[in-house]
Parts: structure tokens; C-alpha cells; sequence
């Protein structure tokens, strides 16, 4: 693992958490991590 906040690297992270975990919630709620959201907005983020 390198340290990296790019896409793919955060897909990875998220899908190992899951798989550590045995299952997934409701809803995952990104924190403004650069890579997940490209453009901020309290109800609809991209």
C-alpha cells in the first residue's frame, strides 16, 4: 500500500473493510475524502 487517496485506492480500502467486517451497511457516508467527492453539496455530493 503506497498512501494514495485516488479512486481506486479508496475502492480497495473500502471493499478490504468490508470483507474484514463479513458484511456491509446501509449506507456508506464518504467525509469529503478529495477522491470520493469532486464537487461538495450537503444533500446531493458528487
Amino acid at each position: 500500500m503506497n498512501g494514495s487517496q485516488g479512486k481506486e485506492d479508496l475502492i480497495s480500502a473500502c471493499e478490504n473493510a468490508l470483507h474484514y467486517f463479513g458484511g456491509v451497511p446501509l449506507a456508506t457516508v464518504p467525509d469529503n475524502l478529495k477522491a470520493a467527492v469532486t464537487k461538495s453539496n450537503r444533500y446531493e455530493p458528487l
